[in-house]
């Protein structure tokens, strides 16, 4: 999944960001930015209401629809709830999910957001048979994508939201506004037995993102790489 987004212009408000730790091993099911199961949950609020867009990465005994269900319980959004289970990508598929949601004039404002976790039993014994792992016992210094000597990722667990709300109603508002969500792409590309396609499925969603933005590539001035420290994801990135 690609994302263009514009620094300092529009109604993207912040309030924390800690994406899910996974991986993408060869047998994955392909797609673009990441594959596999993990989720993201859109709620849209509503000038009477709210509703919610979030993502589940693999809990294990949680159904994926649980996290957005519960904050838009939780804080009574009653708008569009929707939730995705797209591993990785899932984050980004729930952001682009909530800006569409606002552009076709079913929300006011958007909570988007995902969560998962590896460390979980089951989803940990399926990564540990599927995905390339770092065999060091440092953490800290076992993950390092993109470094030459990169041996796979580290397990780990988070979850973060965003809030996406209409441009013209956050300046009226007068809200602290972080940046502009100006396109999306996302695509999922495989061989004949279903081996994922990861360097066709990157080029197309990004090609994808910039055209919904009108932007070209020379505009791009950061790109946010996966970096999950595995070999053969960080040559497909490249």
């Amino acid at each position: 999944t690609a994302m263009s987004v514009r620094r300092i212009s529009a109604g993207l408000l912040a309030f924390g960001l800690a994406l899910p730790v996974g991986a993408c091993g060869d047998d994955s099911p392909a797609g673009g930015g990441g594959q596999g199961g993990e989720g993201a949950t859109t709620t849209g609020v509503t000038t009477t209401g709210g509703g919610t867009t979030t993502g589940m990465a693999g809990c294990g005994e949680c159904p994926p629809n649980m996290p957005g269900c519960h904050i838009a319980i939780y804080n009574d959004l009653r708008g569009a709830n929707n939730s995705l289970t797209l591993r990785e990508s899932s984050a980004n598929q729930a952001i682009g999910e909530a800006m569409r949601t606002i552009q076709r004039g079913s929300s006011d404002m958007m909570v988007a957001g995902a969560t998962g976790t590896r460390l979980h039993l089951v989803r940990w014994v399926q990564t540990v048979l599927q995905e390339e792992l770092a065999d060091s016992e440092d953490p800290p210094s076992a993950a390092r994508p993109f470094d030459r000597d990169r041996c796979g990722a580290v397990l780990g667990e988070g979850a973060g939201v965003l809030v996406l709300e209409e441009k013209s109603k956050a300046e009226a508002r007068g809200a602290k506004i972080h940046a502009e969500v100006i396109g999306s792409g996302s695509s999922v590309v495989a061989g004949e037995r279903g081996a994922a396609c990861r360097e066709m499925a990157l080029a197309t969603a990004i090609r994808a993102a910039l055209q919904d933005a009108s932007i070209e590539a020379s505009d791009v001035g950061h790109i946010h790489g996966h970096g999950l420290s595995l070999r053969t994801c960080a040559m497909d990135e490249g």
